[in-house]
């Protein structure tokens, strides 16, 4: 058994040629002995023990060049047996053009195997079969050298003589008697020996000579023979000797030729008309040629490179070297900026394309490319390809930036003013002089039309408004306007240090640092005659920055300035001013009793009144020109069509300010509203606005306009003293009759909701009512029906905990979106005797009611609206705060947890978020989650939350 090898044997098959086989043989002292096996695909299993790796690859191929498989790869039915299908296809002639086709595969399919078998079989035992005793088989061996062969052509009047010369290690090599075993490669058995020559060699062309010395080809032949033969061997090497005929090589560097032709579609102008008429173009192709001695070749195109001529009765063979590296270098500049040739030519959208080669044009040809405008079209229009170029630039006056430029077309000069006006009108190509059409490049169009939306006409002017200097700066920096700053501008542009103002004297008190800053930007401001909006996080303290701001205008002997509040902020303002600054002279107009004729009221450096009271007196406002005119939690006017919002726009001042922790609430046009009141028009129209900023880039360049005017400040950045705080979520189990009746309810609207179209208002009202009852109904059913007797499990988790903190001699707020939630609490409250403070919308001692909780020990929990105490409150005594039920947006219930977490607090505050499991608290919250977006500020109103939901948010909402 130790004797027992594989070895492999090359069989002649009358049809296939010699076809290797796996033998198991008896091997001794370098013999073969009689007995043998050929290893077949059916026998194999047998000895799967004498089977290596590279045993396996080889049986692998041996097997897929068995008979049975070759037959199975065909699946003729006709032809299942190796006798009718080797007549069939290796005897009969047939002009059967599907047999042709088979036949052909059959011959790809076997070399294809030969040549796996002969790459792999390496120093295996290899032996040609003579017979069947082994002992005859000839031990053959593979030759590693490569022999290189050489043509030689005699072309006379009488025909072609033809004949090979080849060397192998620079000695005559003879193939006669020489068997092909493959074609490409070409590799042949010659002796022992098997030789396998370079790629470009085809055996086909080998074969003849394994029996003459010298191919004769007739004169009525010679010119096919050339074509066929001749010609592309000529392609493939240049190891040829020719005798009657030339070779002449072409080397030199290409003329390089870019291809630009407008593609129009074609319309036929009636059913029954034959006329075809090019309409519009809508694309443009780009094609690249490479140019040597008169013969152009297509990038991505395979084509010939020998070309035949006959010069003088003498066939002549042009042979064009192409230069591939330098052709490659082409194509990689070309894709460098913009066309990517992966294939014949490249397409482009018409506008697309025009506009990439107007922007590249002269860099093209500056690179040693010729352009070629192919325009050959039946269009009327002609398109101008060419180099264009705009150039602009901004200068500074008093109260505006004064834009001048130039755009060229070729050897056509336009005034920046003149396509400024067409992009603005949104036409985008106009006629040159010579009748062709110029379009804009979408560049020009993004960029210029941002400040066609912002500038002014003024004769044979453009100006733009000193409030627009950062669309300016964009442009610039991107090379699309030349624009000198003055120092101001760029220092409140970059937000770098600026001018330090003295304090006032009447101020008392003291500023933090980032205080200082906001003070220093507000008097900044007013130096450059600009608007902003102070907009520091709650608890920072915006009152003191701007009553510091105030107090110094007083000592400048500025007129009066107008301070315009929400109503229950009135008692706040008063008492931080007598606080800081004790000068300070206010009077308010406010109340019942208000006066009716501001000419008669006392002299005063501030008119504090507050939004509803302005709205109904601003007949009484409207003529007056204030030195400021202020506006705190400016969130009020965000609705631009509302009363106050317009009473707020009507109010002459200097200067403008606005104050806020939440710059946005419902949506972006929050932001135009307080926006155009302190720098008018710097966002232009509302209509336009909304059109304008309504993706995310757009919202991006949006920040970046409006970035000087705003100062905001968080607390984790700025106040870094403050103590921590700590939120926590409490989830609650509903108990069983809570979740049944909560269950009732969320079906019966389900069924309701869901049987509506989503845009009919209907659906919209039935959801809000939905919402708001499900609310109610995870707080507690007594909300929804006073008549529910059971209890509720958040009330019964509050109130544990609420015992708890109490017992500790702790102070807690309470909030809630639903007044009737709190009145609960305070029920139970009343029963624990309790004392407790209270506060929501109708409140009319609010400042008595804070002052009780803050001063007074004996009060330990102030029960508060959401809405009501979210705003304007220093709840500093307190540690513990409790948010009973989410609201829309988390930036609310920060404004809740901030009247404790501010300066002033000295121990760390803890929150406490309580969500009814399994309820619609869950997933309002994970739905807002999703739908985050404009500003961290950003607060939703109940209906600006429902506007927000797609059908799949109502339905999850609803589940």
């Amino acid at each position: 058994m130790n004797n027992q090898k594989i070895v492999w044997v090359l069989t002649q098959n009358k049809h296939l040629g010699l076809i290797p086989q796996a033998a198991l043989v008896n091997y001794v002292n370098n013999q073969l002995e009689l007995k043998f096996s050929i290893i077949t695909s059916k026998n194999k299993h047998n000895y799967s023990h004498l089977i290596d790796e590279q045993c396996n690859v080889l049986l692998k191929y041996c097997m897929q060049l068995e008979n049975d498989c070759i037959i199975a790869k065909v699946n003729d039915k006709n032809a299942m047996k190796w006798d009718a299908f080797s007549r069939k296809y290796f005897i009969e002639n047939s002009n059967d053009i599907k047999i042709t086709q088979i036949k052909n595969y059959i011959k790809d399919y076997v070399q294809k195997y030969l040549n796996n078998f002969f790459e792999k079989v390496g120093e295996n035992l290899l032996f040609l079969n003579n017979g069947d005793i082994p002992s005859l088989w000839k031990h053959i061996y593979i030759d590693e050298s490569t022999p290189e062969v050489f043509y030689h052509f005699n072309y006379s009047s009488e025909g072609i003589k033809y004949h090979l010369q080849i060397l192998n290690e620079n000695k005559d090599f003879k193939i006669d008697n020489a068997v092909l075993l493959t074609q490409n490669p070409a590799r042949i058995l010659l002796n022992k020996n098997i030789y396998q020559f370079r790629k470009e060699i085809n055996g086909n062309n080998l074969v003849p000579f394994f029996s003459k010395k010298e191919i004769d080809i007739p004169e009525n032949k010679s010119d096919v023979y050339l074509k066929i033969f001749v010609e592309p061997l000529i392609m493939k090497t240049r190891k040829i000797f020719t005798t009657g005929f030339k070779i002449i090589d072409i080397e030199n560097t290409p003329k390089v030729i870019f291809d630009i032709s407008p593609i129009a579609k074609l319309k036929q102008l009636s059913m029954f008309d034959e006329t075809i008429k090019e309409d519009e173009f809508y694309k443009v192709q780009f094609s690249l040629y490479f140019e040597y001695f008169n013969y152009r070749f297509q990038h991505g195109q395979n084509t010939k490179n020998v070309f035949q001529k006959k010069e003088n009765n003498e066939i002549c063979y042009y042979r064009i070297e192409r230069d591939l590296l330098f052709e490659s270098n082409i194509v990689d500049y070309l894709k460098k900026i913009g066309i990517d040739f992966k294939f014949n030519s490249q397409i482009k959208p018409f506008e697309e394309g025009m506009e990439w080669i107007n922007t590249n044009y002269q860099e093209i040809e500056n690179f040693g490319i010729e352009i070629n405008k192919n325009q050959k079209t039946n269009s009327t229009k002609r398109y101008f390809i060419g180099q264009s170029s705009i150039s602009a630039s901004a200068s500074e006056t008093i109260d505006w930036f004064e834009i001048k430029g130039i755009a060229n077309f070729g050897e056509y000069s336009y005034s920046i003013k003149d396509i400024i006006h067409l992009i603005k009108q949104k036409k985008y190509e106009f006629r040159l002089p010579n009748g062709e059409y110029a379009i804009f490049p979408n560049s020009w169009i993004e960029e210029y039309s941002i400040l066609g939306d912002y500038c002014i006409f003024k004769e044979d002017k453009i100006i733009t408004s000193k409030y627009h200097f950062v669309i300016l700066n964009e442009l610039s920096k991107n090379g699309s306007l030349k624009l000198t700053l003055n120092k101001k501008l760029r220092a409140l542009l970059e937000s770098s240090p600026i001018k330090n103002f003295k304090l006032p004297d009447g101020f008392v008190g003291t500023l933090r640092n980032y205080q200082k800053e906001g003070y220093n930007w507000l008097l900044f401001l007013k130096e450059l005659k600009l608007g902003g909006c102070l907009a520091d996080d709650m608890g920072l303290g915006k009152t003191i920055q701007t009553l510091c701001l105030l107090q110094y205008e007083k000592e400048q002997n500025s007129s009066m300035s107008l301070l315009v509040v929400p109503k229950s902020l009135l008692y706040n303002w008063e008492h931080e001013a007598k606080t800081f600054c004790p000068n300070l002279k206010i009077y308010t107009h406010a109340g019942i009793n208000r006066i009716d004729n501001l000419n008669s009221i006392p002299d005063c450096d501030i008119l504090l009144t507050t939004y509803s009271t302005l709205r109904t007196d601003i007949e009484l406002f409207e003529n007056i020109i204030f030195n400021y005119c202020i506006l705190d939690e400016s969130q009020y006017i965000k609705n631009p069509q509302s009363g106050i919002a317009k009473a707020c726009m009507l109010i002459k001042s200097t200067h403008f300010l606005t104050l806020t922790g939440t710059p946005i609430e419902n949506s972006i046009t929050d932001l135009w509203t307080q926006m155009h009141f302190v720098n008018r028009n710097i966002l232009g129209s509302v209509t336009h606005f909304q059109k304008k900023y309504n993706t995310d880039e757009k919202i991006q360049i949006l920040k970046k306009i409006i970035h000087p005017f705003i100062l905001r400040r968080l607390k984790t950045k700025v106040a870094k003293d403050l103590p921590e705080k700590f939120v926590s979520v409490n989830y609650c189990e509903m108990i069983p009759e809570q979740l049944e009746f909560y269950r009732q309810i969320k079906n019966q609207f389900r069924q309701d909701i869901l049987s509506i179209d989503k845009d009919n208002s209907k659906m919209k009202f039935n959801l809000l009512e939905g919402l708001l009852r499900m609310r109610q109904l995870a707080n507690h059913p007594k909300l929804y029906d006073n008549t529910y007797s059971e209890s509720s499990g958040k009330f019964n988790m509050v109130c544990e905990m609420l015992n708890s903190i109490l017992s500790a001699g702790n102070k807690i707020l309470i909030f809630s979106s639903f007044t009737g939630h709190l009145k609960l609490y305070k029920e139970y409250l009343e029963n624990q005797n309790v004392l407790f403070s209270y506060l929501d919308g109708k409140t009319k001692d609010r400042d008595h009611q804070v002052t009780q909780f803050q001063t007074n020990e004996n009060y330990k929990v102030f029960l508060l609206s959401l809405k009501a105490g979210g705003l304007g409150l220093n709840l500093t005594q307190a540690e513990y705060v409790f948010l009973l039920d989410p609201w829309w947006n988390p930036a609310s219930e920060a404004q809740a947890y901030d009247r404790a977490h501010r300066i002033g607090q000295k121990n760390n505050v803890f929150v406490y978020k309580f969500i009814s499991q399994n309820s619609i608290e869950e997933k309002i919250i994970e739905l807002q989650n999703k739908k985050i977006n404009l500003s961290e500020s950003l607060i939703k109103s109940e209906d600006g939350f429902v506007k927000s939901l797609n059908r799949e948010d109502i339905e999850y909402l609803l589940s």
